[in-house]
């Protein structure tokens, strides 16, 4: 199996699981970084079918530990799943983003932050940036959905120079190409 698909089946199971666990999703919300220690309560989802031995987080597991942290902020305080599970129809980041920009009376601050994810070339800054947009999505009340299994795939891509600015370009072509000026 091709890892990006192993990593997104991997995501969608832990999501299914941990979706009705508050204990789990509070522990992901507190914890910005997976060697934090509330970030252990998702351990046993997270390497239950990992086949490293290492002594080190994968890359893997950091972009899957990434994706239900940002998963579990978005769940907060909702009844409904905010995580979309059909890949043909699923809503993706970007579409959600241009969503919210349409509900904004003042898309400066918006673009500004979409502007910024979209030049770095550091994941960790991108990853940060994301958390600050789905609190943004949050903050409108609105039913954002998002999916997250396509959103893994994206995050693990990024992680290469080549396949990053492939990501980004789709990402900034995708998003402005909504916008009139």
């Amino acid at each position: 199996m091709e890892k990006s698909k192993e990593i997104m089946s991997r995501t969608a199971n832990i999501i299914k699981s941990i979706s009705n666990q508050p204990y789990i999703l509070s522990g992901l919300r507190a914890a910005s970084r997976i060697d934090d220690p509330r970030a252990q309560r998702v351990w046993p989802y997270l390497f239950e079918s990992s086949k490293d031995n290492s002594t080190c987080f994968t890359n893997e597991e950091k972009i899957i530990y990434m994706i239900l942290r940002l998963y579990a902020i978005h769940q907060q305080g909702k009844n409904d799943q905010v995580c979309e599970f059909n890949r043909n129809e699923g809503r993706t980041f970007i579409d959600e983003l241009i969503r919210l920009r349409r509900l904004l009376d003042d898309v400066n601050g918006l673009d500004r932050r979409v502007n910024n994810l979209l030049a770095t070339n550091n994941i960790n800054y991108f990853y940060k940036q994301l958390v600050s947009l789905i609190k943004i999505m949050k903050s409108k009340n609105d039913d954002f959905k998002i999916d997250y299994v396509n959103l893994t795939k994206d995050m693990y891509y990024l992680q290469s120079y080549s396949s990053s600015k492939k990501i980004r370009l789709a990402w900034g072509k995708k998003y402005y190409k909504n916008i009139k000026y």
